[in-house]
């Protein structure tokens, strides 16, 4: 636990701390924070309503409402369907 503690506390910024410990024990990856952002804008660009966008898991349950509220796209989840 003490290590999980640590790891958390030091985690990894490209700029600030690239010497640190990129987590992978969560569903958010900083690591692909530039193309998580690029895929949203591009659902949001090239979607239309009720367009399937496939989604990977792990994922955060705040992307699904980030992802469709505006797009009106459909969050087709790998292994899972629909879900809204």
């Amino acid at each position: 636990m003490e290590l999980a503690f640590y790891a958390f506390a030091n985690q990894y910024e490209p700029d600030t701390n690239p010497n640190s410990i990129a987590a992978l024990a969560v569903a958010e990856n900083k690591l692909m924070h530039p193309e998580i952002c690029e895929h949203i804008n591009l659902a949001f660009c090239i979607g239309g309503p009720g367009d399937g966008v496939l989604i990977g898991r792990p994922l955060y349950v705040g992307f699904l409402p980030d992802l469709t509220t505006r797009s009106k796209c459909v969050a087709m989840i790998s292994g899972g369907g629909r879900l809204y």
